[in-house]
């Protein structure tokens, strides 16, 4: 019995194995773990086949050429394991041309939220993973090489690598989808497709139209509100979620109840819907922009271009009609130069609002204290011309906690001082994804109790108020297959400004039905439509008078 020739063969088959396994993993739902899915690796049958080539061709490999291919090898199994976790717990692609720049601020969200030793042993703990992956990485395509190096064992395992290879390739050119799906889906594909998403950002002429274009937004003299404040307010990872599973409603009716009730109390009349979002567990962004300009942008490139083409916006709209348009942006703390082509008149972000409390994640800035800023400041000077105010909320911001605790009436948020002696919790809990939805729901009913507070409190009986999601939770939240849609709400004292946009498919309540009434980009158009009135003077000319303002935070 040949002995050296069974460990040759042992150690190869074991190297094909091991590298399969790291190929073809798939995501354990709701964590960051994987396992095997007993799938044959389409990357590993051309790897066996160009070493059983290489190996009748010039014979073993060199060192240098093990090394490469190792480190080869490692890039496919990171690009493998980001292609299976990133849509399983976020619900969306990877597009490393955009992702890779806020990995920085995903480490530092990361570093702030959980304790230093876990911060160091998690660091050690992947470079050690890195290293371990890149010697056994190495091992393997040494044990492959060397079987390859015998000539009946290279023409065995070339004969299978051709034979599955070939149906493979039967499968996807007969679209067998039953035979195709026997195999793992190709890394090497996964990094062709990021391939072309870095040639279409670097040449956006690449990548076509983003969909098909529109007019810009009508131009509307907001007469219908006679001078009344404008709030649009994202509610930040807002989605169907809350309203399509029944003990999400149970567990947030509390703070629903009492969202309804503020409501009825002020005098607001309310219509609901949900709407389809351009993006999903993530990009902001692209919610934000899709709502400022009327144009549903699914894709980073598109809003970099929109951002550039100097189209009017929702806040140039209102500016023409009279109104200061004011960016509430607490959730941008370092130099946002794609603000400017928002064309509001004033941009309100981290550092602006001079919060001083303590920090709660690495969003730092409770939304209560930034509703309060922007009452303090924007609302309360008399007399002012009326305010259009975009503000896209952050305390439900994954990774959904901490949450800050709800100041109550009476209290004051000037100065931070209402949370002295408040120590938000750092003990890392908060990034585990099993206890996720449950701290996601409670940021949810703290921005409720918010807005509560702010029909009842803040926003004067002449106003409109917009509240929407920007998008549903990440998948680790949502689950699979969840869908784009998001909660809309629109509060108004003046029922009869309610009207159009229950012609357009709102509901009365706040409890939408469960069909979306179409695209987010429809939704300033219906807004601008409904508060254009007869020809009135110019608003430019009304300003809110003098008056009593209230005291008690939002």
């Amino acid at each position: 019995m040949n002995f050296p020739l069974l460990r040759t063969l042992a150690s190869a088959v074991a190297a094909l194995l091991l590298l399969d396994i790291g190929l073809t993993v798939q995501n354990v739902w709701p964590t960051f773990g994987v396992y095997w899915a007993e799938e044959p690796s389409v990357d590993l049958i051309v790897l066996l086949l160009l070493l059983a080539l290489h190996g009748a061709w010039r014979g073993r490999l060199g060192a240098g050429w093990r090394w490469g291919l190792a480190a080869l090898t490692v890039v496919f199994l990171a690009f493998r394991y980001a292609d299976v976790t990133v849509p399983a717990l976020f619900g969306r692609s990877i597009d490393l041309y955009w992702d890779l720049p806020h990995v920085p601020h995903v480490v530092a969200m990361l570093m702030n939220a959980l304790p230093v030793w876990q911060v160091v042993t998690s660091a050690a703990g992947i470079l050690f993973l890195i290293a371990t992956l890149l010697l056994v990485s190495r091992w393997a395509i040494g044990a492959i090489d060397n079987a390859c190096s015998i000539a009946a064992v290279r023409r065995g395992m070339a004969a299978v690598g051709v034979a599955m290879l070939a149906a493979y390739g039967f499968g996807v050119a007969e679209e067998r989808l039953d035979w195709e799906n026997r195999f793992a889906f190709p890394v090497s594909a996964v990094i062709g497709q990021q391939a072309v998403l870095l040639a279409q950002a670097l040449v956006p002429a690449m990548a076509g139209p983003g969909g098909p274009d529109v007019l810009p937004l009508p131009v509307s003299n907001v007469a219908r509100l006679q001078g009344g404040d404008v709030f649009l307010i994202f509610l930040e990872s807002y989605g169907a979620l809350v309203f399509d599973e029944d003990h999400h409603r149970n567990d947030l009716a509390a703070p629903f109840a009492e969202l309804s009730a503020a409501a009825a109390r002020g005098g607001w009349h309310a219509v609901s819907a949900f709407v389809e979002s351009p993006t999903f567990g993530g990009n902001s962004w692209l919610a934000h922009a899709t709502t400022l300009y009327g144009r549903q942008i699914v894709r980073n490139g598109d809003y970099d271009l929109q951002l550039k083409s100097h189209r009017p916006s929702l806040a140039t709209r209102f500016r023409a009609a009279g109104y200061r348009s004011v960016a509430l942006v607490p959730g941008i703390q370092q130099e946002w130069p794609e603000g400017a082509a928002l064309d509001f008149d004033a941009l309100h972000d981290a550092k602006a609002l001079a919060y001083a409390g303590p920090a709660f994640g690495w969003w730092r800035i409770p939304d209560q204290y930034a509703l309060d800023w922007l009452w303090r400041h924007e609302l309360t000077p008399r007399p002012r011309a009326p305010v259009f105010a975009f503000y896209p909320t952050i305390s439900s911001h994954f990774p959904f906690s901490p949450v800050p605790p709800y100041v109550a009436e009476g209290d004051t948020l000037d100065a931070s001082r209402a949370y002295d002696g408040v120590i938000p919790p750092t003990d890392g809990e908060q990034a585990d994804p099993i206890r996720m939805k449950a701290n996601y729901l409670d940021t949810i009913a703290y921005d409720w109790r918010l807005l509560a507070g702010f029909l009842s409190r803040r926003a004067s009986a002449g106003s409109i108020v917009v509240v929407l999601g920007d998008h549903q939770p990440p998948a680790v939240v949502s689950g699979p297959g969840a869908r784009v849609s998001v909660p809309v709400h629109i509060f108004a004292a003046d029922e009869s400004i309610l009207t159009p946009f229950q012609t357009a498919g709102f509901v009365p309540g706040l409890v939408p039905n469960r069909q979306a009434i179409g695209l987010m980009a429809a939704l300033p158009r219906t807004l601008l439509d409904a508060l254009d009135g007869p020809p009135a003077s110019s608003l430019a000319r009304v300003t809110v008078p003098d008056g009593p303002a209230a005291v008690s935070p939002p």
